[in-house]
């Protein structure tokens, strides 16, 4: 199971979705295109977690703000 502190559930998404994120400053239309998200239950992202190199886990995402300028 994965480590869970607050209500909202875990994400995760790998290196590559990261740098596509820090590149457009944000989760928006370049970043998410990288992304292609889906959902997974809790198990399937512990199982995905242990076969990945490398991941980004984050507890509690802010809310999108405007995309800076």
């Amino acid at each position: 199971m994965l480590p869970k502190t607050s209500e909202d559930p875990a994400q995760v998404w790998c290196s590559i979705c990261e740098n596509a994120r820090i590149a457009d400053e944000g989760w928006y239309d370049a970043s998410d295109a990288v992304a292609c998200w889906s959902l997974s239950c809790e198990d399937c992202v512990a199982v995905s977690l242990h076969e990945a190199r490398e991941v980004i886990l984050v507890d509690d995402i802010a809310t999108h703000d405007a995309k800076p300028s």
